[in-house]
């Protein structure tokens, strides 16, 4: 058998093997060449570094091809940690951190919720690898999946799943923002602000036509609402003090009324003529959700901002894409103003009797305790509260 250099496509020295050689394999790591010899029905092993042939294996009667299966490279395993522990509250930053055992195993760590990935993957250095993000509010599926550089000489791995919970901010009635209310005291319906003691109030709109239904936005700096001041009922937004009133919409016929911020402060849900819609606080993208509801009013974001409660005859529920759409109540009568309570964060505890050792054949009872008792609803009433600005 000749070797022969790929770089230069030079042959090397004759090596001597068995009779009639017929199929070469190499090793993935390039150390060791395996020929078959079918005149003498062996494989002959040659160590590449110098090109010696080694002591042939008798095999089976005329061998031909050959395959070198690499062997499985050393396991790795990936444990993933969140900081801070769950649950966290909304805006808070969050870092991931990966530990890969062994640590001699190089390679990248790539952090997913559920299965999208979060941000880049990340160097494994001394068996860690770590990223901060800040997580939306809602329960998330965290892994961390191990690459390894070296496929051959370890594996990759994933880590358990992690659950996280993302409380979304709290929304505290009468806390140290102003008031936002309609008034006609000046003869048509205008927007006013106050303090949350009734005190310095302050009309934002002008006098010539009616404005109505605002809307502070979560961080409290705009106010969205409903201005005729251009004919049809249109969306308006402002900032809190009444100045850069901006049209988001224009309809020409029909209306757009009751103006809704998503608690993220980048959606606005509305009602019109056709029913709900929903559009990017900017005015773009605005989206029909309820076709089949025509008339549907009173929108209001579920606090995480996935759902949207609304009124159609009775109380529904809906995905904020307009998608699963369910009827609440079932009665003849006046429903409206549906609002979203806060569903604060559970936890479970176990206890088990009698304590740890137990004797053989004893019984033991297992209790979870799980506070709070109580979780958040979607409320109605006839008349809802004035929006809060949240400071």
């Amino acid at each position: 058998m000749t070797p022969i250099t790929v770089a230069t496509n030079t042959p090397g020295t004759l090596i001597h093997v068995g009779q009639s050689p017929f199929g070469v394999a190499v090793t993935p790591n390039g150390t060791t060449a395996y020929v078959t010899n079918g005149g003498d029905n062996t494989v002959t092993p040659i160590d590449l570094a110098t090109n010696t042939p080694g002591t042939p294996i008798p095999v089976g009667i005329g061998p031909s091809g050959i395959a070198v299966t690499p062997a499985p490279g050393a396991s790795t395993s990936t444990q993933l940690t969140v900081n801070p522990a769950t649950p966290a509250s909304s805006a808070t930053t969050e870092t991931l951190t990966a530990t890969v055992t062994p640590t001699a195993a190089g390679g990248s760590v790539q952090f997913q919720d559920c299965t999208a990935p979060l941000g880049n993957p990340v160097t494994v250095a001394d068996g860690s690898a770590s990223m901060t993000t800040t997580l939306a509010s809602g329960t998330h599926s965290l892994t961390a999946v191990f690459t390894p550089t070296n496929a051959t000489a370890f594996t990759g791995s994933m880590s358990p799943t992690v659950s996280y919970l993302v409380n979304p901010a709290p929304v505290v009635p009468g806390g140290n923002g102003p008031i936002v209310f309609d008034s006609n005291r000046d003869g048509k319906s205008q927007i006013y602000v106050m303090n949350a003691d009734g005190s310095n109030q302050t009309r934002l709109t002008g006098p010539t036509a009616s404005n109505y239904y605002p809307a502070f936005s979560p961080d409290g700096t705009r106010i969205a609402f409903t201005s005729d001041r251009d004919g049809n009922s249109q969306i308006y937004v402002m900032n809190a003090d009444g100045s850069n009133q901006t049209r988001l919409r224009r309809v020409t016929t029909g209306y757009a009324v009751e103006p809704a911020f998503s608690p993220d402060g980048t959606r606005i849900a509305f009602s019109g003529i056709r029913g709900i819609y929903v559009m990017n606080a900017d005015g773009s993208n605005e989206t029909l959700l309820t076709p089949n509801l025509s008339g549907a009013y009173d929108p209001a974001f579920s606090p995480d901002g996935t759902r949207i409660a609304f009124v159609g005859g009775e109380i529904f529920v809906m995905s904020a894409d307009g998608s699963n759409q369910t009827q609440l109540t079932t009665v003849s009568a006046l429903n409206s103003d549906p609002h979203w309570g806060i569903a604060r964060a559970s936890t479970t505890t176990l206890a088990v009797t009698p304590p740890s050792p137990a004797g053989a054949g004893s019984t033991e009872t297992l209790t979870a305790t799980i506070t709070p008792t109580t979780a958040g609803a979607v409320c109605s009433s006839k008349t809802g509260p004035p929006p809060w600005a949240l400071r």
